[in-house]
């Protein structure tokens, strides 16, 4: 209703662009469609809260420059947020009727060698505040795309640099062994879609397992920490990445670990109406002298993995509809 109050209040078009030599447009769109990265590329945000009932809808904290950056204030919004197919919309609702509206967007080059990051930002406030909200937002717009291009440069030297590694290290054949591991799991009372409720969401397929006790999220790729048991009440720390790729029946993932050793799985959730399978097939390559020691703990622990999915499920059904 405030901004009824017209000639009080003014509209501007804020129209931003950025280039990232080398960046593919997944990873640039594997960032803009997770909000909680997105919103925290802002120089400004302290905080981003997601609402429990609609989770499009976020509450945000930033700091907001007074007087050149003299002195500051805390900022409270309501920010809006939806994916579309080549990056996002969002919508922030701010104090005195301010609005902003925001379509953000990725795209491809035609010769392929860099991604074009765009955005259009349609601001209305009151005409007295115009001025000092185009240019800090502006500017906070600029630095978060900023950290988008070096986010998006990182990620593409850690990928190159772990991708020359692991080749160069595994060209020591015959020292490098594959070994394939199946696994099955049935689970009665359970339909494909409460299953896939579970492998489609990495953080919980990742919290699966007894080893990993530490999750820290990249786009698509995960970094995670483990406790590697070793002998008696020994154990070691694992560090390792992995990238999550999700299917119509469950997920696929390529994991990376130290020394060269790769970890291909595929897991499927197969079944209809109140009975389900799990299938698991993991493709280990190794070296020789390591591959006894990873097949006996990652077989034991995607067991226990198995099981644990199985028990999470089983809560979710009602024992009446087991009958």
């Amino acid at each position: 209703m405030i901004q009824d109050v017209w000639p009080l209040f003014t509209s501007r078009t804020v129209m931003l662009e950025k280039r990232i030599p080398g960046a593919s447009e997944d990873n640039t769109l594997s960032v803009l469609h997770d909000p909680n990265q997105v919103l925290h590329l802002s120089p400004l945000v302290l905080k981003v809260i997601q609402d429990c009932k609609d989770r499009s809808w976020f509450t945000m904290i930033e700091f907001l420059p007074l007087f050149g950056g003299l002195i500051s204030t805390l900022n409270i919004f309501r920010c809006w947020y939806v994916q579309t197919e080549e990056g996002y919309d969002s919508e922030v609702r701010a104090l005195l009727g301010t609005r902003l509206n925001a379509q953000m967007r990725a795209q491809r080059e035609v010769d392929g060698k860099e991604v074009v990051v765009k955005e259009k930002v349609v601001i209305r406030a009151l005409f007295f505040l115009m001025p000092f909200i185009q240019k800090t937002m502006t500017q906070a717009h600029v630095d978060a795309m900023d950290a988008l291009a070096a986010k998006l440069t990182e990620r593409m030297h850690q990928v190159q640099s772990s991708t020359a590694e692991y080749l160069m290290i595994q060209d020591f054949w015959p020292l490098f062994l594959t070994r394939t591991v199946t696994l099955e799991k049935g689970i009665q009372g359970c339909t494909q879609n409460n299953a896939l409720s579970i492998l489609h969401d990495p953080e919980q397929v990742f919290q699966l397992s007894p080893l990993v006790y530490k999750i820290d999220h990249d786009g698509s790729w995960y970094t995670l920490t483990e406790r590697l048991p070793l002998f008696g009440s020994y154990s070691t720390t694992n560090v390792y990445r992995c990238q999550y790729t999700k299917v119509e029946e469950g997920y696929d993932c390529d994991v990376r670990a130290s020394l060269g050793t790769r970890l291909d799985v595929q897991m499927r959730a197969c079944g209809e109406g109140k009975d389900v399978v799990v299938k698991e097939k993991v493709v280990v390559k190794a070296l020789f002298f390591l591959m006894p020691y990873i097949i006996s703990t990652m077989t034991k622990a995607h067991v226990e993995s198995s099981d644990s999915l199985a028990a999470r499920l089983t809560q979710k059904i009602d024992p009446a509809a087991i009958s």
